[in-house]
Formats: structure tokens, sequence, C-alpha cells
């Protein structure tokens, strides 16, 4: 599913560059996705409680366009303890973007077996440098 953001005022950009370095766009291929762009972070869906053995959906979304992805990948997931860790990737293949930003969805169904509070922690990547960020969410198992 694709949306469209908002355009960003001029003003904004011109902040941006002054203060930060200008995006490096990852060479062709998959590459982790932009969760965060000109400070704006994506929406990500975790359910706060669960339960047990039934599947529950979470939904990321990363930002394409120009000099951004064009197309949504996929999310590895992995565990590490009672902390799930979810990275999407998308697909950086050049191709003609618009010249405006996109949203890509990423929907991850998920099943923790265990009652318990866990974290489920989303890592990827912001537009500015390409910088690793993550961000956490708690989800009690019951």
């Amino acid at each position: 599913m694709r949306r469209y953001l908002a355009a960003l005022s001029v003003a904004s950009l011109t902040a941006a560059c002054v203060t930060e370095p200008p995006v490096e766009r990852p060479a062709d291929g998959i590459h982790p996705a932009i969760i965060e762009v000109e400070g704006r972070p994506g929406a990500i869906s975790v359910p706060a409680i669960v339960t047990a053995g039934e599947p529950f959906i979470v939904i990321i979304e990363t930002f394409g366009g120009p000099g951004l992805a064009n197309a949504p990948g996929y999310v590895e997931v992995s565990r590490n303890g009672s902390t799930l860790v979810l990275q999407p990737f998308d697909d950086y293949t050049s191709r003609p973007v618009p010249s405006f930003v996109l949203t890509y969805e990423h929907e991850v169904e998920l099943l923790i077996e265990e009652r318990g509070t866990f974290e489920v922690r989303v890592v990827a990547r912001r537009d500015r440098g390409y910088a690793e960020i993550s961000r956490s969410f708690p989800v009690s198992v019951r």
C-alpha cells in the first residue's frame, strides 16, 4: 500500500541540510529500510497485549522516494531472550521514482508461546546519514 506525505517546507529542508550530512543512498539492492525522514518517525503498530500461542500483527511504516527506497522489501525477525527484533528491508534498485516521499507498510505476523512481558524492537535507519535507529515497544503476553 502506498500513501503520500504532505510536501516538506523549503525552510525545514534548508535547516536539515545545514545541520546534518546529505542522504547517501545505498548501492542497488536490498538494504535496511528508512523509518524516519526529516525527523518524522514512521508509524509502527504493535499491540500492547496479546494471547500466548495466538498470532498477532505488527505493522511498520517505511519511507521511499527520491534518494530512498523504490519498493518495499521484507522484514527479518530474530529473538534474543524476551526481545523480538524486527528489521525491515526495502529495495534500492535503480529505476525511476517519483519526486515525493512515499510510505510503505511492512506487515509481520508474530507468535509468542510463553506468557510474560516481551519487547518488540524495530531496528532500521534514518534518512540523514543513513544512521541506525531503533524503537521499542512492550508487549504483555497472557
